[in-house]
């Protein structure tokens, strides 16, 4: 899959709710989707090829947790919802999703100095290859598991 034609580009919520259900709640009822508060106002992302969506990815504008330290309360980007097909994950799919929209997203606003995500354990190792490092302690979500908070800067586009 890493040499098929891939595009990524910005989508409405309605095209990354159902494969955010599906991989991240599907423990969710038939017909419902995993919607987030903020959805209208944040920025999403789709990998496609084709009709098909391999993955999903969206972007909300809020502040640094306090776990953050010193930085917290900073505005930053927040990952929320990143989600692969069954059949595209260790393919390629996830790393071309996830730095191609985080250079979009710098675009967006180039005044943003951080994006995070509430990382499931064994998506640590993915961010972590991208830059991404842990901060905070590990939480659990109820119906979903452990988690841990990574960061990482946003990258820095030359003018």
């Amino acid at each position: 899959m890493r040499d098929l034609e891939i595009q990524i580009e910005e989508a409405p919520p309605s095209d990354v709710l159902p494969l955010r259900t599906a991989i991240l709640r599907p423990h969710f009822e038939p017909g419902t989707l995993a919607r987030f508060s903020g959805d209208d106002e944040a920025r999403h992302f789709v990998a496609r090829r084709g009709d098909d969506i391999l993955g999903v990815v969206s972007y909300f504008l809020t502040d640094l947790p306090e776990e953050a330290g010193d930085d917290a309360g900073s505005p930053a980007f927040r990952i929320r919802g990143m989600a692969i097909a069954d059949g595209a994950r260790r393919r390629g799919v996830g790393g071309r999703l996830l730095t191609t929209s985080l250079t979009r997203m710098a675009l967006v606003d180039p005044t943003i100095p951080t994006v995070f995500c509430n990382a499931r354990l064994g998506a640590i190792p993915f961010y972590e290859s991208y830059g991404f490092q842990p901060f905070g302690d590990e939480f659990h979500l109820p119906e979903i598991g452990p988690h841990r908070r990574m960061r990482r800067a946003m990258p820095t586009l030359l003018a």
